[in-house]
């Protein structure tokens, strides 16, 4: 959390896996907010998005501080929640470009 946007409780509670009202519990959605749960068992923060033309991912691990955003300009071709649990393992790590449909990948840790 920072002053003046988001204390570290409505962060938290944000990161809570959200219950529906028919009860049965959606593990991978938080209140607006995607959950991943990467293979160490720690669980990325974050939130996908698309227009055509366009795919976005923007992802944290809040216990590291580290995260993922990813850009590419494709329509389809690239799972943006995948891509961001595949990027976790080699954090923390810098910027850089990759043949293919244009795909620029920017971690940054605190």
């Amino acid at each position: 959390g920072r002053p003046g946007v988001l204390d570290r409780e409505t962060l938290r509670e944000m990161a809570t896996p959200a219950i529906p009202p028919d009860g049965v519990p959606q593990e991978d959605y938080g209140l607006g907010v995607r959950l991943l749960a990467t293979p160490s068992g720690s669980v990325l923060v974050g939130h996908t998005g698309s227009m055509p033309g366009f795919l976005a991912t923007a992802f944290v691990d809040q216990d590291s501080r580290y995260g993922v955003v990813a850009l590419t300009n494709a329509t389809t071709g690239v799972a943006t929640d995948r891509l961001a649990l595949d990027l976790r393992p080699a954090w923390p790590w810098r910027a850089f470009a990759r043949g293919g449909p244009s795909i620029h990948w920017f971690v940054a840790g605190s």
